[in-house]
């Protein structure tokens, strides 16, 4: 994700989806999404792009409730061991998993176990 996609990204966060603005933006919403469903290692680094230009709580429960949620729920079997390795290593990845709220039938057991158990670790 460069940088024109990760401002976009940004602002479309803070606008009223309703807005006639919301729409010059939201293609990078849109890229996110699609990241998430079909190509989860490009989503997982702009992310990681993303938080490295703004890591506020704002971003974070963006990111964590959004485009992460969706790969979750996308590929969430196929993504938690690289999911758990960077949360590891990346504390505002970490913080991001925080916002990210999945029921146990969202996922399977073991993903959701182990989503539980890094937003419950003290470890960074």
């Amino acid at each position: 994700m460069n940088k024109e996609a990760i401002d976009a990204w940004l602002i479309a966060r803070d606008l009223d989806k309703d807005s006639g603005e919301y729409l010059d933006y939201s293609w990078a919403v849109d890229m996110l999404y699609d990241q998430a469903c079909d190509h989860p290692a490009e989503l997982l680094t702009s992310v990681i792009n993303i938080l490295d230009a703004d890591s506020t709580p704002e971003t974070m429960g963006a990111l964590g409730a959004g485009p992460i949620e969706d790969l979750f729920l996308h590929h969430g079997s196929d993504c938690i061991n690289e999911i758990e390795r960077i949360a590891r290593s990346n504390p505002k990845f970490k913080g991001c998993l925080l916002f990210t709220f999945l029921d146990e039938d969202d996922v399977s057991k073991d993903v959701y176990v182990r989503l539980q158990k890094i937003k419950s670790s003290d470890k960074k």
